[in-house]
């Protein structure tokens, strides 16, 4: 269950990384249509911008997007960070035995943990 949620969001954050790489990429192939349609000057017939207004816009709009993106994230593992800090310590039964083979016979013993040697006293 763990891989399929693991290379579902090493997927996600590759492909944030490649956002902008596919604006300008949509950008190369539509420059044509963009030009035309979606130009902010397509009205100005000595327009030497050729959609790169668009392409900027695009941008822009990717970058503001991200830095959003990134505030939420560091929003969540900060509430991450303080949820922790929140949860009941662990505690640790310590079993003190008399015998030597009690202490070291199982790790785990009656839902118990059990820790390996106790400090010799002086």
């Amino acid at each position: 269950m763990r891989l399929p949620i693991i290379v579902f969001l090493a997927l996600v954050m590759l492909a944030q990384t490649f956002v902008q790489t596919g604006v300008v990429f949509y950008y190369q192939i539509n420059k044509a249509y963009i030009t035309r349609q979606l130009c902010v000057n397509r009205q100005n017939p000595n327009n030497t911008c050729n959609g790169r207004c668009y392409l900027t816009r695009q941008l822009k709009q990717c970058e503001e997007s991200e830095k959003k993106q990134s505030r939420i994230f560091y929003e969540m593992k900060e509430n991450l960070y303080v949820a922790c800090l929140r949860l009941p310590k662990l505690v640790i039964p310590y079993h003190t035995s008399t015998s030597f083979t009690e202490n070291f016979s199982a790790p785990i013993l009656n839902g118990h943990i059990h820790l390996p040697v106790k400090p010799p006293t002086a």
